[in-house]
């Protein structure tokens, strides 16, 4: 799981993830100092304050929210749950869409995404003669796709997926670092497929990436209302613990650490872009909290990373996602003085690509 996710427990800098590098929010100290009591009682059903608390912040009706541990367990819930004879997935992606429809046995298509001049595109703008159009998508199709993708940080146009959808398949979008992310447009709430939410569309995301606590394991899933209901039939009531729960519901009221989060973001980005530039890296456009690069042949990720863990830093061989080659990296995107930190040893380790 930590090849698939990222992650190094001793690595002084973990650009392997993508987090808010801000941490955690200072809300939820309180949250913390109240383990014991929280330890020694149930949670509630559904999480079901939590859920209220998500449902405003949303604005849409709390029958159509779902908190999960984590955005994973809430993307293999929609999969069991809505039960598509085929998943469609464009490469590469995060693995956990093929596992989830593996799981619930449906056959897995698998889309490549297109690579232009530095440029990935998802090949939706031709609904009749693309591939998708071939593929002849109806009411037992899914297609699932990262609003921006995991791991090329690209935007998909939202009428496209709004289009897809009425072609009967459902669309499940996974928006789990839109928050911290610039579209193109400077709009994220142009971006967010949360108020087209239907009985073809579904949106979940994960508070993990956004406040910074993958310990926690946090998302929130917006869905139709009969899904939202076979979803609760199906899964462990208490799937998220009482001090989760708190968490989430505490984070429900955080607008300007997230938008710090995504600011700092906003602004080291391009800088750190730049600089992978000038020391040789390829790097494709995109507008999420990492950026992908591709190393120049004859060097590998693998060699690059295991020389950067010998100096304290992590970051990700992206070569386990389908259709990246072993020269493809992910760096998270940190602070000023992190970015610096990790600039400073691709500058050491530069014989290594």
């Amino acid at each position: 799981m930590m090849h698939d996710h990222g992650g190094v427990p001793h690595a002084l800098i973990d650009a392997s993830v993508n987090l808010n590098p801000l941490g955690p929010p200072p809300s939820l100290d309180a949250v913390f100092g109240r383990v014991r009591e929280l330890a020694s009682r149930y949670p509630e059903i559904d999480a079901v304050s939590a859920r209220n608390a998500w449902a405003a912040r949303l604005a849409v009706p709390a029958e159509r929210v779902l908190i999960g541990n984590g955005a994973s367990e809430l993307i293999s819930l929609v999969v069991r749950a809505a039960a598509p004879g085929r998943v469609v997935v464009f490469d590469p992606c995060y693995s956990e869409y093929a596992s989830a429809a593996r799981s619930a046995g449906a056959a897995l298509v698998h889309l490549p995404l297109q690579l232009e001049g530095g440029v990935w595109r998802t090949p939706l703008d031709d609904p009749i003669g693309g591939d998708v159009g071939r593929l002849g998508l109806g009411p037992g199709d899914m297609v699932v796709v990262g609003q921006p993708n995991n791991p090329t940080g690209h935007f998909t146009p939202a009428e496209q997926l709004i289009g897809l959808s009425r072609s009967g398949a459902h669309v499940l979008v996974d928006e789990s670092f839109l928050a911290l992310s610039e579209p193109p447009d400077g709009d994220r709430t142009s971006r967010s497929l949360v108020p087209h939410v239907a009985g073809r569309i579904s949106v979940v995301a994960s508070l993990t990436k956004t406040y910074a606590v993958p310990g926690l394991r946090l998302g929130y899933l917006v869905a139709d209302e009969s899904l939202v209901g076979r979803i609760s039939d199906i899964r462990d009531p208490w799937s998220v613990n009482g001090i989760a729960a708190e968490a989430a519901r505490v984070l429900a009221k955080e607008r300007r650490y997230v938008e710090a989060g995504r600011t700092l973001i906003a602004s080291e980005r391009p800088r750190l872009a730049s600089a992978l530039q000038s020391l040789g890296l390829s790097v494709t456009s995109g507008e999420a909290p990492w950026i992908l690069a591709e190393l120049p042949e004859p060097r590998r990720a693998t060699d690059l990373r295991a020389g950067l863990l010998a100096r304290g830093i992590s970051i990700r061989d992206a070569s386990s996602f389908p259709g990246l080659s072993d020269r493809w990296i992910r760096i998270g995107v940190r602070t000023a003085s992190e970015n610096d930190a990790v600039l400073a040893a691709l500058r050491d380790e530069r014989e290594r690509y």
